[in-house]
């Protein structure tokens, strides 16, 4: 009998091209492609498909009236459990929900959709046979801060940014 699988742990992607989805089959969207050797933190599984925290480059959407931007990409949202998607539109699959307040790096506009960094709270799914146990130990938060202009928007206070793999505490 196999050990019971203890999450969260650090995974590696042992083959190029690994797809992170949306869901745990084949037929729900792809929200990104893993190369081998990278690294992705597991935090669950079901069946033959493990929850991974989504990495920076996974496509993440919001719809745009969810969002005041509050310059240098980043935007604030403003109102409760908006959902996260992986495509822009109310048709593709809900990855997670961000709540008032929260706030987000925004790369692109699409659709009158914005493409966000990944959020703490939203996961992809990684089919089991592409990733090995690599370590129980987990990256740590990067420390990052806004750019001056936005700073004096937030008024010096701290919060923290969480985006898939990456949390950013920010004062």
């Amino acid at each position: 009998m196999a050990a019971k699988e203890q999450f969260p742990f650090l995974a590696e992607v042992m083959t190029d091209k690994v797809h992170i989805r949306a869901g745990q089959n084949k037929s729900f969207e792809s929200l990104g492609r893993l190369a081998k050797g990278a690294a992705v933190v597991v935090v669950g599984r079901s069946y033959d498909w493990y929850k991974i925290k989504l990495p920076a480059n996974a496509l993440s959407y919001i719809r745009n009236d969810y969002l005041q931007m509050l310059g240098d990409n980043i935007g604030e949202v403003v109102s409760q459990r908006v959902n996260v998607r992986a495509g822009a539109g109310v048709n593709f699959t809900s990855l997670g929900q961000l709540s008032k307040g929260t706030k987000v790096r925004v790369f692109e506009t699409a659709q009158g959709w914005y493409k966000i960094e990944p959020m703490e709270g939203c996961y992809g799914w990684v089919a089991v046979e592409f990733l090995a146990f690599k370590s129980k130990e987990i990256p740590s938060q990067a420390a990052v801060r806004f750019p001056h202009i936005l700073a004096s928007i937030l008024a010096h206070k701290p919060f923290f940014l969480t985006a898939g793999m990456n949390d950013y505490f920010l004062n």
